[in-house]
């Protein structure tokens, strides 16, 4: 929990920092989403659940970053069942090009899915396939290096190349009343580990209450088929909370 917290400040103070170029005429644009859901109950079940999401995004000149932060926390009986953290960085170059490069780093640290360590870095091509007012769709066709370590059976882990297609996409629909967004991985494995594949699907329905805070519906979908021993290869997580845009 210090950890994401330190992450909130961090972005937060590079939005303001950001913010401060903009005098020295260089063309910058920022912006941040803070979304936040949970639950609490108490009785015959004694249950505590947080998940949280930051997605930061700055556009500088031709450069553009993009920094996605997850973090899930569950404790039930005072054993903690989930402490899960996912984050993902997305930099690239004339990100309004209809073809153009990208650079990505991604880490997972996961009890629910007995992942100790995930690492993954790469580079690829972007496809702007839709660029409307109101609907984007990018493709982003990447290879990637990857290092998986578990946690209970270390005879698992693994290290290559894997091919990754990411299909990111915002909709704006009834008037902006309704936003749907996603992102959808397809990873499968290249050259040794061929059978090793995994998907995942970010998934947001989002309801503006006001331009600046909006109800939120998230899914949290993976499957992979190398997983640790004793644990299921498809975990999903759906939260309900409000997302504020800075």
């Amino acid at each position: 929990m210090f950890k994401f917290l330190l992450y909130i400040v961090l972005i937060l103070s590079f939005n303001v920092s950001f913010s401060q170029v903009d005098s020295l005429k260089n063309k910058l644009i920022t912006s941040t989403d803070i979304s936040l859901g949970g639950a609490l109950l108490s009785g015959g079940l004694n249950l505590f659940t947080v998940n949280s999401r930051v997605k930061f995004n700055a556009d500088f000149n031709k450069l553009n970053s993009s920094t996605f932060l997850q973090y899930g926390f569950t404790t039930t009986f005072n054993n903690v069942v989930q402490n899960d953290f996912f984050g993902y960085e997305i930099i690239s170059i004339d990100n309004k090009a209809r073809f153009h490069p990208k650079f990505a780093g991604m880490y997972e640290k996961s009890k629910i899915k007995s992942i100790q360590n995930y690492y993954v870095l790469g580079a690829g091509i972007g496809w702007n396939v839709l660029t409307k007012t109101n609907y984007k769709l990018v493709l982003i066709n990447s290879v990637l290096y990857e290092k998986k370590e578990f946690r209970v059976d270390n005879s698992l882990n693994y290290e290559g190349v894997r091919y990754s297609a990411i299909l990111n996409g915002e909709y704006t629909l009834l008037n902006s009343k309704l936003i749907i967004k996603h992102s959808f991985f397809i990873n499968p494995f290249l050259f040794n580990l061929k059978n090793n594949y995994r998907y995942r699907l970010l998934f947001d329905l989002l309801m503006p209450i006001s331009k600046k805070i909006s109800a939120k519906v998230s899914l949290n979908y993976d499957n992979e088929n190398i997983i640790d021993t004793g644990f299921k290869p498809i975990n999903s997580t759906t939260t309900f909370g409000l997302s504020l845009k800075l």
